[in-house]
């Protein structure tokens, strides 16, 4: 990157961790706020003045959203349609549990039914794709 440029945006991606990995996921996650706040802050609301002037990286955590929930200064989460519908047929109000946490929600969708699911519960972005098969993501 030039001078004067940033990374508005990064998202961590760590697949199928196994269960006593969690704690080295989180780990990693709050490591992740650090590098993307070491410039300051992690704040300025998409929209706002502040948002123009914000320094620091948003930090997208993939999956695991209820880590991310653990750790201050994530930004947001992302998830795929069949985790997004795995959290809403949760009974544990775990769907509100994070849309009340502050975080914001980006979703990936591969079909339009899946636009049209993810657009219900109104995410902050929506990816779409691929269209076609592709070799360089296997999961």
């Amino acid at each position: 990157l030039g001078c004067g440029q940033r990374i508005a945006d990064i998202q961590l991606r760590i697949k199928d961790p196994s269960p006593d990995q969690m704690d080295a996921v989180k780990a990693e996650i709050e490591e992740a706020v650090k590098l993307c706040s070491a410039t300051g802050g992690n704040g300025g609301e998409e929209g706002s003045s502040a948002d123009s002037t914000r320094k620091c990286t948003r930090l997208w955590v993939n999956d695991h959203w209820r880590l991310a929930l653990e750790c201050p200064g994530v930004y947001g989460v992302h998830l795929g349609h069949e985790d997004l519908m795995t959290l809403l047929c949760e009974t544990d109000d775990s769907f509100d549990l994070l849309a009340d946490s502050g975080l914001r929600l980006g979703l990936s969708t591969h079909s339009y039914s899946e636009l049209c699911s993810a657009r219900a519960v109104r995410p902050s972005y929506v990816a779409l794709g691929p269209i076609y098969p592709t070799e360089s993501k296997k999961d």
